[in-house]
């Protein structure tokens, strides 16, 4: 069968293998991380003992990979099954790459000082498994006999507790699995995340694999700041938050392009409407940042789409149901957010300790990302978006150009990004 984009010809009795393999990581990490990263919350709620917290998610894990391992192994997986076509070429490409990330991850770490305030709470855990667990802060000294106490300032999330639990249950250090063994698994996994992101609107081909690692080796070029996407791809992907950004995001915008392509019936029947709820569960675990990403992200991409030649053409009168359904997707996260802000807006404040380093205008945040002397960030950037819009057919080119003018009127401008910031980012 001929491999198509979901945009052309909507979803495929059999895709090829490769198309059906990136598709079936991203489920399996979703439905591996999303119950973990509630049952943290719970744990922490519930102040239960840090080894029993370790043991469920030890369990859940390997339950889960044993569960894929035998689909895989029965050769029924549920993103596997089928008779695609093996398409060779493609799958050594996307391995080759996969091994490339992963030893550029291992051998190269950009240190950063955040480690300070992300590790002592999993360390302390480790030492004191029958310790409750909670929203204290070990990592800070207090002028009092008590510990700070924070939701998510200066101290451990999800992602850096599941850690901790893994290497519980193996037995070894917690550095061992936060700087080496996590962020290169995640490494791995990154080449297959982007080619199913790509699969979204190009043929799955050599060419599209190979457009993936040319993406990458152009990410790893913008490098021109501390923070400029050079220096957190692949680099800090021991980071939760980086974690969230590169594997997150295209695994979002993946899932609700699917979603939407071909959202016919309750949302409670379609897989991939499951696959961002479990995403955006999972995106509260790794940085409080996806609270104020994923929502507008999910706006611009369902705007883009109702104004792209594919959304008009299906005529749907019932359009507003899959905008609601990916309205209640971001359920537990906006429940979380809800939660932050009720308990934590004393550090929220524009004014307070936390936020008072931090420009408060857009042109403050772009020097973030890119260096005026030498701006590579901005040129890779523009390079990247021309020959995305050069090699789309025309429908995917005016979704692209649809979705980027959301997100440029409605965010990234320097009218509006101070407001955001003030009253969104901040609060």
């Amino acid at each position: 069968m001929r491999s198509v984009g979901i945009f052309d010809e909507g979803h495929t009795e059999s895709l090829p293998l490769s198309q059906q393999l990136s598709v079936g990581i991203g489920r399996w990490l979703i439905a591996l991380m999303a119950p973990l990263v509630v049952l943290t919350h719970v744990a922490q709620l519930a102040a239960w003992p840090f080894r029993v917290y370790a043991f469920v998610a030890c369990i859940w894990t390997l339950l889960l990979v044993g569960w894929v391992a035998f689909r895989i192994w029965r050769g029924r997986s549920s993103s596997v099954g089928g008779v695609g076509r093996v398409d060779g070429t493609t799958l050594k490409i996307l391995l080759v790459a996969s091994l490339a990330s992963s030893t550029l991850t291992l051998l190269g770490k950009v240190p950063s000082r955040d480690d300070y305030y992300y590790a002592p709470n999993p360390v302390h855990y480790l030492a004191h498994p029958g310790e409750a667990m909670g929203h204290s802060v070990h990592g800070l000294v207090s002028n009092t006999s008590e510990l700070f106490k924070s939701l998510h300032w200066s101290t451990a999330i999800a992602f850096e507790y599941l850690q901790a639990a893994w290497a519980y249950g193996i037995d070894v250090h917690f550095l061992t699995v936060y700087h080496t063994l996590t962020p290169v698994i995640l490494a791995a996994l990154v080449p297959w995340i982007l080619y199913g992101l790509f699969c979204v609107w190009r043929p799955a081909t050599a060419a599209t694999a190979l457009a993936v690692a040319a993406t990458m080796l152009m990410l790893l070029c913008m490098g021109d700041t501390l923070r400029a996407p050079g220096n957190y791809f692949l680099l800090r992907l021991h980071q939760g938050k980086t974690a969230g950004f590169v594997l997150g995001i295209p695994l979002f915008i993946t899932f609700v392009c699917r979603y939407l392509a071909a959202a016919r019936g309750p949302a409670w029947r379609s897989t991939d409407w499951w696959c961002v709820l479990g995403l955006t569960t999972w995106m509260a675990g790794t940085t409080t940042a996806s609270i104020v990403i994923y929502p507008p992200l999910a706006a611009a991409l369902m705007t883009a789409h109702y104004w792209s030649a594919r959304g008009r053409r299906r005529g749907e009168t019932h359009f507003w149901r899959p905008v609601v359904s990916l309205m209640a997707a971001h359920g537990y996260l906006v429940v979380y957010g809800l939660a932050l802000w009720a308990f934590s807006s004393d550090e929220t404040d524009l004014n307070s300790v936390i936020n008072q380093r931090w420009p408060r205008d857009l042109a403050g945040h772009a020097r973030f990302f890119w260096n005026p002397e030498q701006p590579a960030t901005p040129l890779v950037l523009g390079l990247a978006t021309v020959i995305s819009l050069w090699v789309s057919s025309p429908a995917i080119r005016r979704f692209l150009v649809a979705w980027w003018a959301v997100i440029l009127v409605a965010f990234l401008n320097p009218w509006l990004a101070p407001l955001w910031i003030e009253y969104v980012t901040t609060s």
